[in-house]
């Protein structure tokens, strides 16, 4: 099938449809201009919606493969080999005459199944923007993980200020020392609560303060508030009773840095000297 550069991408869309081909030739001033492929109607026009206004020179492939009618068939697979083609156009005295693909000289009796495989190889390893040159197959395209990995760390500095925040604002400290004093605090929580209950209040901290506490196997029962107050003191370096009465501020205003809920849940499962420290688990 042959159309006239001047011819539309829609009369190329139709000639393939209709006559049930993958390609179609186009001439100008009576010679091989080039060739349209069902794959260039598709990707060079299919995303204009007037088909019937794009002319065929503005799709096709300028320059196609192509031998003279006499050549054989041998030099139709060479040239397909060499080019990275699957059809090769044959012209008479210039003017396209047929067009010969990969499917006839698979259908052509007498062609070496090892040199139809070397040619779709070489098809096959044709460089695109997803596959480099040699594959045979896409590659996995890389994961674009730089902003996405930049708004994590952004969005975990945001958190962390802000509880930073309200820590200073509870305890009166300064930021590395009241955060000093909460992690304390919870991680005795953590190893006195049973594994489930830990994670489930963890779960609500900061990911920079989750990653510093580790729960256990069972509650430890040796863990009591005189204890949680005397390693606070060693801890920032203060008097028993500043460590006591930031242990109090800590517990009465834990439901600022955690759900109600949680602590309410945390309290049901604490002996009454450490649930006594929370304002809302009487």
């Amino acid at each position: 099938m042959v159309l006239r550069a001047e011819s539309s991408a829609y009369d190329a869309a139709r000639a393939m449809f209709d006559n049930h081909i993958g390609a179609v030739l186009v001439s100008a001033g009576g010679e091989l201009a080039g060739i349209v492929t069902d794959r260039d109607v598709a990707l060079r026009a299919g995303s204009r919606l007037t088909l019937d206004r794009i002319p065929l020179r503005e799709v096709m492939t300028a320059n196609p493969a192509s031998l003279d009618v006499d050549s054989t068939l041998g030099d139709v697979g060479a040239l397909m080999l060499g080019r990275r083609v699957r059809r090769v156009v044959v012209t008479r005295g210039g003017e396209p005459a047929g067009l010969i693909s990969l499917d006839d000289l698979v259908l052509a009796p007498g062609m070496p199944r090892e040199f139809l495989a070397e040619i779709v190889r070489a098809q096959l390893q044709e460089p695109a923007p997803a596959k480099p040159e040699g594959a045979t197959r896409p590659a996995r395209l890389p994961r674009k993980t730089a902003k996405p990995a930049r708004r994590s760390r952004e969005h975990r500095a945001q958190t962390l200020s802000a509880f930073g925040a309200k820590l200073r604002r509870i305890t009166g400290l300064a930021n590395g020392e009241a955060l000093a004093a909460f992690e304390v605090l919870a991680s005795n929580l953590v190893r006195r609560l049973t594994p489930g209950e830990a994670k489930d209040f963890a779960a609500q901290l900061p990911a920079d303060v989750r990653a510093k506490l580790s729960t256990g196997t069972r509650p430890d029962r040796h863990i009591t508030r005189g204890s949680i107050e005397r390693e606070l003191a060693s801890r920032l370096g203060v008097e028993p009773a500043v460590a006591t009465e930031l242990v109090w501020r800590l517990g009465q205003h834990l439901d600022e840095l955690v759900s109600e809920g949680e602590v309410e849940d945390m309290a049901g499962q604490l002996p009454r000297s450490l649930k006594a420290l929370f304002r809302h688990a009487a």
